[in-house]
């Protein structure tokens, strides 16, 4: 488990992520714009805090998508996944998902110029309306001190 500390006093993560959270958002209007892509380059460190997703129409069957972070000259597919599993967009329409992030806890940094990117996969027409949202806290070497705690 990963313990943030700022100016002294422990706070939970989720007193930090609303105190500092930057959010992401992710809109690909129509099927033809769903290609493996980069959507998101950090300007600084962060760290991933969740992931939402939804969608108006669904994908044709087993429609996938899934984040990865990608560093370096990785394309979008070669990079670490974010997620537990790849997000389907198949299922129920205008429902708000909020997937499983990965439990690779180094997957979920940031470094400044790393980037999030979404892959596709199955057929993902007639898909549209999908909308993704990354909650990223920043980090700042003179704010935080980040400790692991299974160390």
């Amino acid at each position: 488990m990963v313990t943030l500390y700022r100016r002294s006093r422990q706070l939970g993560r989720r007193a930090l992520a609303q105190h500092n959270q930057k959010t992401v958002r992710v809109q690909i209007p129509s099927a033809t714009q769903a290609v493996d892509q980069h959507v998101f380059i950090a300007d600084r460190a962060y760290t991933l805090l969740s992931i939402e997703h939804i969608y108006t129409v669904a994908g044709g069957a087993s429609s996938t998508v899934r984040p990865f972070k990608t560093t370096g000259t990785e394309a979008p597919a070669s990079g670490d996944a974010l997620t537990f599993a790849q997000l389907g967009l198949d299922g129920t329409i205008n429902l708000v998902a909020t997937p499983t992030l990965t439990a690779v806890a180094a997957d979920l940094d940031l470094a400044t110029g790393d980037r999030i990117s979404l892959v596709f996969t199955g057929t993902v027409a007639p898909v549209a309306g999908f909308v993704m949202t990354f909650r990223l806290l920043p980090l700042r070497d003179q704010d935080y001190l980040i400790t692991n705690d299974a160390v």
